[in-house]
């Protein structure tokens, strides 16, 4: 899996890894590359405002393999 990090996101109180994962990649099951990339938070159910997460940029084949109204 060829991913590289590259942008950062700063949390709101109380997001989730899944609303992270929806608003970021338009999946909120793409939650694996968020955690992997961040162990440091993993345990975390609700952020509070101010974390810095890094974000895997995914390769683009898996963003353009959903259908246009899930991106």
């Amino acid at each position: 899996m060829a991913e590289f990090y590259q942008k950062k996101y700063v949390t709101s109180q109380g997001e989730r890894w899944d609303t992270i994962a929806l608003a970021l990649y338009g999946n909120a099951l793409k939650v694996a590359p968020l955690a992997e990339a961040n162990p440091r938070y993993r345990n975390v159910v609700a952020f509070p405002a101010g974390c810095e997460l890094t974000v895997p940029i995914l390769e683009e084949s898996a963003v353009e393999s959903l259908p246009p109204w899930k991106r």
